[in-house]
C-alpha cells in the first residue's frame, strides 16, 4: 500500500507540469463507483450483479452546458471464469451529441490469496452527431461552408483493454486504453482520439466503524494529462462523505448512502435474494476562469446490487433408536 501511494504523488508531481487533458470520453467525478466505463477488466469484479445510473450536469448555467447520461450493468459468471458488461453512454455538449454502447468481457485468474487479477475487453460503437442551429457572433456575408446547415452524423467501431487487479478489502490497482482503434470520423472531420488511464485506491480502517478509502485517477490522450485525487470516509458501509480534486478544474465535496434491502425468497424455488441500494451526490466548485460564468457541476449517481443464492436443502435423518 504505502508503494502504491508513494508511486502516485510521484504521478502528480510530474503531471502538475502538463497542460490540462482535453477529453472526448465523458467524465465523472464519483468515477470510483463506476470503473466499468473506462476499464472493462472491472466487469464482474464485485460479489454482487450491480447495475448503475450516472447523471451529471457539467458547468450549470453556461448556455448549452454539457450534460451526460450513463447506464451500465455488470456480473460474474462462474462457466466462464469471467465477470460480462454493459455500458451505455448519452453525452451532450452544446451542438455535440455522442452516443456509446459497449460489450465487456474480463477472464479472472484468482491467486490463493484471494487476489484477483483480471484482463478485459470491450467491443462497441462510438456515434458523433453534429447539430446545425450554429449562431455565429455577427452577421457574415454569404453562407459560410464552415457552418453546418444540417444535422451531420457519423460512427465508428470501438475497442478498449484493460487489466485489474485487486486484494479485497485493501487496495487495487488498474490501468487501460480506449479506442484503440483511433479511426477517424471522416462525415465530420474529427479524429477518435486514444485514451490512457491508471487508477488506484485502497482501504484504511480508522477507529471504530469508520473506514478511510483513498482514490486517484490519471487520465490523457497521449498529448496531454490530468488526474482526480479522492478521498472517503465510510460509516459502517451506510453513510459516507469525501473530497475530490480535479486539475486545475474543481474541488468537489461528495455524500452518499447505501442501504441494505431485507433477504427475501425467491417466490417457486429455494433461492434467497439479496439486494443493495447506493444512492450518491457530488458537486463539483469550479476553480478554473469558468467559475464566472457557471455556478458549477452537479452528479447524481443510483446502484442496484443483488444476489441470488441458493439455500442449500436439508436432507431428514431418522435414527431407529428413537422410533
Amino acid at each position: 500500500m504505502k508503494q502504491i501511494f508513494t508511486y502516485s504523488i510521484l504521478l502528480v508531481c510530474f503531471v502538475t507540469s502538463v497542460e490540462v487533458y482535453g477529453q472526448q470520453d465523458p467524465q465523472f467525478t464519483q468515477w470510483m463507483f463506476d470503473k466499468l466505463s473506462f476499464n472493462p477488466a472491472y466487469a464482474g469484479s464485485q460479489d454482487e450483479n450491480c447495475l448503475n445510473f450516472f447523471y451529471r450536469d457539467q458547468w450549470d448555467q453556461l448556455n448549452r452546458d454539457p450534460k451526460t447520461v450513463m447506464l451500465n450493468y455488470h456480473q460474474y459468471v462462474d462457466p466462464i471464469k469471467g465477470g460480462i458488461g454493459v455500458t451505455f453512454y448519452n453525452d451532450r455538449v452544446g451542438q455535440e451529441v455522442n452516443n456509446i454502447f459497449r460489450l465487456s468481457y474480463a477472464y479472472k485468474y484468482k491467486f490463493i490469496s484471494g487476489d484477483v487479477l483480471s484482463a478485459g475487453l470491450a467491443l462497441g460503437y462510438y456515434g458523433r452527431q453534429l447539430g446545425s442551429d450554429w449562431r455565429p457572433p455577427q452577421t457574415l456575408p454569404g453562407d459560410d461552408p464552415a457552418i453546418n446547415t444540417s444535422n451531420q452524423t457519423s460512427g465508428s467501431f470501438d475497442l478498449n483493454f484493460g487489466l485489474y487487479y485487486e486484494k479485497p478489502q485493501k487496495f487495487y490497482v488498474g490501468a487501460s486504453l480506449t479506442h484503440l482503434t483511433g479511426q477517424d470520423l471522416d462525415e465530420l472531420n474529427m479524429e477518435l482520439a486514444q485514451h490512457y488511464y491508471f487508477m488506484a485506491g485502497g482501504q484504511l480502517p480508522l477507529s471504530g466503524d469508520l473506514t478511510l478509502k483513498p482514490n486517484a485517477l490519471f487520465k490523457g490522450d497521449f498529448s496531454t494529462m490530468t488526474f482526480d485525487l479522492n478521498a472517503i470516509v465510510d460509516w459502517n458501509n451506510t453513510l459516507y462523505a469525501g473530497i475530490s480534486y480535479r486539475l486545475q478544474d474543481a474541488i468537489a465535496p461528495m455524500a452518499g448512502y447505501n442501504h441494505q434491502l431485507p433477504t427475501r425468497r425467491v417466490p417457486g424455488s429455494n433461492n434467497v435474494l439479496s439486494q443493495s441500494l447506493r444512492i450518491g451526490y457530488s458537486y463539483d466548485a469550479t476553480t478554473s476562469e469558468l467559475k464566472n460564468y457557471s455556478t458549477g457541476s452537479h452528479e447524481l449517481m443510483l446502484s442496484y446490487c443483488f444476489n441470488i443464492d441458493l439455500v442449500p436443502i436439508r436432507q431428514p435423518y431418522g435414527n431407529p433408536r428413537f422410533l
